[in-house]
């Protein structure tokens, strides 16, 4: 299960491409806060709750069009 767990997320992160993913990794998984994100990736102020959300709201997208793959762990 924790292979197919991290093949998952995996495909997840790879469908949000390399800057919409790099803020979700920092943000959600290393728990950077966004201050720091938007300084080490160079974006403007308070712009990276906006790349946030639209990480969010794809990854929301993916896990619905790729169902639960029998695995119930993501709501």
């Amino acid at each position: 299960p924790e292979d197919r767990a991290l093949q998952s997320l995996t495909r997840a992160v790879r469908s949000l491409g390399p800057d919409l993913s790099e803020t979700v990794i920092l943000s959600c998984c290393c728990e950077t806060g966004m201050e720091a994100i938007e300084a080490g990736l160079e974006l403007p102020a308070r712009s990276g709750k906006i790349i946030l959300r639209i990480a969010l709201k794809m990854l929301i997208r993916h896990y619905a069009a790729m169902g639960d793959e029998g695995l119930d762990m993501v709501y």
